[in-house]
């Protein structure tokens, strides 16, 4: 439901700490989990994330994000969606959650706008080194 043309942002979506739970969908699926921890010597403003990664579309679904005290600090979550654009499955919307602050961020909404188009295509040059050089001089 969270991705239905006919719903408004600030009326049907988006609330004060959260999204709106009631057009979400949960269900149990198997996902690969994925620790990360800090390499020594490095500085990053998590210190520690495990990653859960969808084992049908390889996604990553959802982020438990760590601080430097080892506390749980951010959570981010994406809804699974067929994407018809692309022809693949991708987070739509894409939600950040900071436990700390009560803030989240939500990201990759498409209800009162257009999807994304995937078909976009470029061709080989636009990624020589040269043309990348080119690109990041400027």
């Amino acid at each position: 439901k969270i991705n239905q043309p006919d719903l408004q942002y600030e009326a049907d979506l988006l609330g004060d700490k959260y999204i709106n739970q009631d057009l979400m969908r949960y269900e149990l699926h198997r996902v690969w989990v994925v620790d990360a921890t800090l390499r020594d010597g490095t500085s990053h403003q998590f210190k520690r994330r495990t990653f859960y990664i969808d084992e049908d579309g390889w996604n990553i679904v959802a982020v438990d994000a760590y601080d430097n005290r080892d506390e749980l600090w951010k959570f981010q979550e994406a809804a699974n969606v067929h994407l018809p654009t692309g022809q693949f499955v991708g987070g739509a919307p894409e939600l950040i959650y900071d436990l700390q602050s009560g803030l989240y961020f939500s990201t990759a909404m498409t209800n009162e706008g257009q999807p994304n188009d995937f078909s976009v295509t470029y061709e080989d040059r636009h990624f020589s080194p040269q043309t990348l050089k080119r690109r990041t001089t400027r």
